[in-house]
């Protein structure tokens, strides 16, 4: 998409020409942007540069005193984290592929320029993605250190057990973790408030710690909370002995004080844990995201390859039936001209069907991009109509206000969209049904309408209008791949554009379609 109103870009050219420094801005204004540079030939010069603000570097690869590589260096030491591409008009692969791994993240030729803005967009986006991953990453060490602050700064839960298991001390902090009041512990053992998968662990240690006073035990307990539910608690048991006191008499014996024990130290870690998990769990989404676009990016390369490889024999056979079709009335008979032109039929839905399909992988790979030119949307779509008008049996009705709409679209596109909505309404309507078009221009946007009195789309169906392959159950042997409002919706959302349906089974579909003709995003019309 072209930049929204345009964007200030701060460029730090690399670059040793100042003619082919003027090329690069000259293309990038002619992208949209309002651009703002320097140019740089050597290392001090770059350095002193880079402590202004700068939203990316373009640099040449080799320049007399420097090079493309020396300044990506020298922008990382300084943990600068700005896109950098490569411009050249000498670089080899051997050269692009070394600049890559070293950090760099595009190169360009100079003498083909066109993939400069679509590659700047990219890479700013890119960028910004890191910053706000950074952000986020800040934050959750912030929050982390917050909840850790918390969890030191409390008081933990001080318990006391004698040799029997029965509680002699439970401090204060009880009533506030646990919600019991002290006295309610006192006296009683801790295996009732354990979880039963820990008592047998808890003995274990009381035992351990009784055969080794000098040593400490950490363990993890859940202890039981007066609501019902259970909380983790991190611990480290000790013996503890309070020093003997003297029965009186030089040399007598010491007597043991009631404090002679097993103490054991908790501290509440159930919100760590939560927060553990949720971190987890990012992380695992994270990297189901990031699988999910590899997939979707093979199956890009895939869908080309194959597109590729079938589009060269299937428009051998429809040129080789259109010329059949044209040749000696003689020999071509009903019967012939008919198989022709089911011939022709099968291979320009066989064709329309690739298409598809490659603009879904397109799109789900993110590499769907929109390239807008100058058009008169209205004369755009009554060509559209004229073409499939005598092509079909049924009678497309076009009404256009105004008779002229200026806008700046990706031809490509739209005819994706209008292409199929005109293709869904015929082929779902009674043979020689009329279907409605209206096209309209509201303010800086336009709706299209597509009406049919076709077969209509189940309500249970309708939820699932966008979904892949998916066919309402009412389309009998109608023939169609389920791919058409996907790639509709697909389209319009590059476009910044809207849909919404209203059908009914027996009664027909109605489609209106908005789309902006400049850059935005207005919302559809509430429903009737």
């Amino acid at each position: 998409m072209m930049p929204v109103g345009g964007s200030l870009l701060r460029v730090l050219l690399v670059e040793d020409s100042e003619d082919d420094a003027l090329l690069t801005v000259r293309e990038l204004r002619r992208g949209g942007y309002q651009v703002s540079y320097r140019r740089v030939e050597d290392a001090p010069s770059m350095q002193a540069a880079l402590q202004e603000p700068w939203d990316l570097v373009l640099a040449d690869y080799t320049l007399p005193q420097f090079s493309a590589l020396a300044a990506l260096a020298l922008l990382q030491s300084l943990r600068l984290d700005l896109p950098f591409i490569v411009i050249s008009g000498t670089i080899g692969e051997e050269q692009a592929v070394a600049a890559m791994k070293m950090g760099a993240h595009d190169y360009l030729m100079k003498g083909k320029l066109a993939r400069l803005v679509p590659a700047v967009e990219r890479e700013l986006r890119d960028a910004a993605e890191r910053q706000r991953r950074r952000r986020a990453e800040a934050a959750l060490r912030q929050r982390e250190q917050r909840f850790r602050a918390l969890i030191e700064n409390a008081s933990d839960l001080i318990l006391m057990v004698d040799e029997t298991d029965i509680l002699r001390y439970v401090s204060p902090s009880l009533e506030r973790l646990l919600g019991y009041a002290p006295q309610v512990w006192l006296g009683g053992s801790l295996q009732p408030w354990l979880h039963p998968e820990e008592g047998s662990l808890w003995q274990a240690v009381v035992h351990q710690a009784l055969q080794q006073p000098d040593q400490s035990f950490p363990l993890e307990l859940r202890l039981k909370h007066q609501q019902g539910h259970w909380l983790t608690f991190e611990a480290i048991a000790k013996r503890f002995q309070e020093p003997k006191s003297p029965a009186g008499i030089p040399g007598a014996a010491y007597e043991p004080t009631d404090l002679d024990g097993i103490v054991l130290n908790a501290r509440d870690i159930s919100i760590r844990q939560r927060f553990e998990q949720e971190r987890r769990r990012r992380k695992e989404m994270e990297l189901a995201l990031q699988r999910q676009k590899e997939l979707s990016d093979l199956k890009l390369r895939f869908f080309s390859m194959a597109s590729h490889e079938f589009r060269t024999p299937l428009s051998t056979i429809l040129l080789s039936a259109q010329v059949l079709e044209s040749s000696d009335p003689n020999w071509l008979d009903e019967k012939k001209a008919r198989n022709l032109r089911r011939i022709q039929s099968a291979t320009q839905s066989l064709t329309q069907m690739l298409t598809d399909i490659l603009t879904i992988a397109r799109a789900e790979a993110e590499q769907l991009e929109a390239h807008p030119i100058s058009l008169d949307l209205a004369q755009f779509v009554a060509q559209l109509v004229e073409e499939l008008n005598p092509e079909s049996d049924h009678r497309l009705q076009l009404q256009v206000q105004p008779h002229h709409i200026p806008a700046c679209l990706d031809p490509k596109l739209l005819r994706s969209v209008i292409s199929n909505l005109l293709s869904n309404a015929i082929k779902y309507s009674p043979q020689g049904g009329p279907i409605q078009v209206n096209l309209t221009q509201e303010g800086d946007a336009v709706t299209l309408m597509v009406q049919d009195q076709g077969i209509g789309i189940p309500p249970e169906d309708q939820e699932h209008l966008f979904d892949l392959f998916h066919r309402a159950r009412n389309v009998g042997k109608i023939e169609g791949t389920g791919l058409g409002l996907a790639v509709v919706k697909k389209c319009l959302e590059q476009m910044g554009g809207h849909i919404r349906i209203a059908s009914q089974p027996g009664q027909g579909t109605t489609v209106w379609v908005r789309i902006p003709l400049s850059n935005g995003s207005p919302a559809l019309p509430n429903s009737a």
